[in-house]
């Protein structure tokens, strides 16, 4: 059996079926414990936030532990945006062999290249990031004086 997409030239065959309800498994599985990790990471920063606030402490650790808060509320708002769209892939495909609904086909794979997208942005940034790093650490390296007692 093969599926007839809107284009008159392009067909998916049971294989081609059979593997995209098989991935479209494995990303749902993949995005929902991406979700969970995601909830303990939400949970981690109030906490951290929470002791930051409370405790009885010298204000650098305060600080320390409100800062550690924010900076882990913020990767969980960043990782929140791709893991949505791999789960939108996955429903999507769902929906498109369950219904035969060849409009889905378009839309689960514009959210498959949304996350791609998103997903090589943010390595770049790293990458930038990791690199701008380790320039500035290699100047102030070779700008210091080596001490030798």
């Amino acid at each position: 059996m093969q599926t007839k997409l809107p284009s008159e030239e392009l067909f998916l065959t049971n294989n081609t079926l059979k593997y995209l309800k098989t991935t479209s498994k494995w990303t749902r599985f993949l995005s929902i414990l991406s979700f969970l990790g995601l909830g303990l990471l939400v949970l981690a920063a109030i906490i951290l936030i929470a002791l930051g606030i409370f405790i009885d402490s010298h204000a650098n650790s305060q600080a320390l532990f409100i800062f550690l808060g924010l900076i882990y509320l913020v990767l969980a708002s960043v990782n929140l945006i791709p893991t949505w769209y791999l789960y939108k892939f996955s429903v999507d495909i769902e929906k498109m062999i369950r219904f035969k609904a060849n409009e889905k086909v378009e839309e689960a794979f514009q959210y498959l290249m949304k996350y791609y997208r998103f997903m090589g942005i943010l390595v770049i940034i790293v990458m930038s990031t990791y690199a701008i790093a380790i320039i500035i650490g290699l100047l102030l390296g070779i700008g210091l004086p080596f001490h030798s007692h």
